[in-house]
C-alpha cells in the first residue's frame, strides 16, 4: 500500500477496543481509583450521589463526569477504564460489556483474561487483552482507536445498522456516523503523538497516576511498529499541528479534526483515481436530475460539484472513497450522500444515497465517462 500523505494533528481525549472474547469471567464490581472535579454515581434506584474515591460501581450503575472533570475506575482483573470529561459510562455486571454512551475513555484489558464489549449508541467494540481510546458525541457519531493488537487477534468493530465488521490494527482508527450506510474505511493515528498529547497519559497531567505496565508495554509495541514503517516509507511524516486538548465540542461532527493525529493513507484507489464527468438522476418522474463533475485522489479523498437542474441550485460535495468504490460524503447543503462507484473502461456507472430535506433518502442513478 502506497500512503501518499499524513496529517498529524493535536490530540485529546480518547478510548477503544476489539476481537473476538475467549473465557467468560464477569466484570462483577469495579472501583473508583481516580477521581478529578465533577464526578457523580447515578444508582439502578435513579439516585444520583457524589462519588468518592474507592466506591465500589456494580450493577447498571451509571458513572458521569462533568466539564474538565474526569475518572478512572478498577475492575477485580486489573481491566481499567479512564473517562474523560462529560462522559457517561456504565458496565453489565453479569457479563464482560461497558457501555459508553457518551464522552470519550481509554479502556486496557490486560492480555491472557476474557476481553470485552464495549458498546457505544451504534457500534460494538470487541478486544482481547488491548488498549483501546473511544469517544462519542451527542448524536451517536462513534470514533474507535486501536493502540494495540492482541496475539489472538485485532480489535474488531461492528457497525450495528449494518451488521458489517472491521479489524483494527494498531493505530488505526475508525468514525462511525448513525446516518452511514456502509462500513467506512479506517484512518491511521500516529501513536507517538497520543502519547505525547493525551490526557489519558499521566505526564499530560489529566491523571496522577501513570497507566499500567501492561497497557504501556502494548502501546510501546505499536508506536515501534509505526516508526519502523515511517523509516521504510509506508508512512510518511508531515508537520505537527497542535490543537486545543480541550476543545471537544460534543457535536461536532468532524470529530477526528478536533482530537485526532491522522496519518492520512490512500487505500489503493488504483484506477479509479482520476476526473469524471457525468449526470445523476433520481428516477422518479420530474424528479431531481443534472450534471456533476467529481475528482478521486489517490489520498483517498473525492471532491466535486453539480447542479440540480429541476431548481437552478448547484451544489459541492466533499468525502471518501475506498479501494471498491464505495463514497460517502457531505454536500454543501449540510446533507449526507452514500454510494457505490462502478468503472469499466473509462465509462462509469453508480448509485448515490441522498438524505434530502423534507424528503428523506433519495436513491439516484450515476452514469457518465473518465475525462
Amino acid at each position: 500500500m502506497k500512503i501518499t500523505s499524513i496529517l498529524i494533528m493535536g490530540f485529546g481525549l480518547w478510548a477503544w477496543g476489539g476481537a473476538t472474547l475467549y473465557s467468560a469471567e464477569p466484570l462483577t464490581r469495579a472501583v473508583l481509583t481516580e477521581i478529578h472535579n465533577e464526578v457523580v454515581v447515578l444508582k439502578e434506584s435513579s439516585q444520583e450521589k457524589q462519588a468518592a474515591l474507592q466506591d465500589v460501581i456494580q450493577g447498571q450503575d451509571v458513572v458521569k463526569t462533568g466539564k474538565k472533570s474526569r475518572a478512572e475506575l478498577e475492575f477485580a482483573d486489573k481491566s481499567i477504564a479512564r473517562l474523560g470529561s462529560n462522559t457517561s459510562f456504565s458496565f453489565d455486571s453479569t457479563g464482560r460489556e461497558m457501555n459508553l454512551k457518551r464522552g470519550s475513555a481509554l479502556f486496557h484489558v490486560p492480555p491472557g483474561l476474557s476481553g470485552a464489549k464495549i458498546r457505544t449508541p451504534i457500534a460494538t467494540a470487541a478486544v482481547l487483552g488491548d488498549v483501546v481510546a473511544m469517544r462519542v458525541n451527542e448524536l451517536g457519531d462513534t470514533q474507535v482507536l486501536a493502540l494495540s493488537r492482541d496475539k489472538l487477534g485485532p480489535i474488531s468493530v461492528t457497525f450495528d445498522r449494518t451488521g458489517e465488521t472491521c479489524q483494527l490494527e494498531p493505530g488505526q482508527m475508525l468514525t462511525l456516523h448513525p446516518a452511514d450506510f456502509h462500513m467506512p474505511v479506517p484512518t491511521s493515528v500516529n501513536v507517538e503523538i497520543f502519547l505525547k498529547t493525551s490526557m489519558f497519559v499521566k505526564k499530560n497531567s489529566g491523571f496522577s497516576s501513570e497507566l499500567p505496565k501492561s497497557a504501556q508495554k502494548e502501546i510501546q509495541h505499536a508506536e515501534d511498529i509505526q516508526r519502523k514503517d515511517i523509516r521504510l516509507g509506508v508512512l510518511q511524516g508531515a508537520p505537527v499541528l497542535n490543537l486545543n486538548q480541550d476543545g471537544n465540542s460534543p457535536s461536532n461532527l468532524n470529530m477526528v479534526m478536533v482530537i485526532a493525529n491522522i496519518l492520512v493513507q490512500s487505500v489503493a484507489t488504483g484506477s479509479l483515481s482520476g476526473q469524471y464527468s457525468g449526470a445523476f438522476n433520481d428516477g422518479f418522474a420530474n424528479g431531481y436530475h443534472g450534471p456533476v463533475v467529481f475528482t478521486v485522489n489517490r489520498d483517498n479523498t473525492i471532491t466535486g460539484t453539480g447542479v440540480i437542474l429541476n431548481t437552478g441550485q448547484s451544489f459541492s460535495f466533499h468525502g471518501t472513497m475506498n479501494s471498491t468504490g464505495i463514497f460517502q460524503g457531505l454536500t454543501s447543503f449540510g446533507t449526507s450522500v452514500n454510494g457505490k462507484l462502478n468503472l469499466g473502461g473509462a465509462n462509469f456507472t453508480g448509485t448515490v444515497v441522498h438524505n434530502y430535506p423534507g424528503t428523506g433518502l433519495v436513491n439516484a442513478g450515476l452514469s457518465g465517462s473518465k475525462i
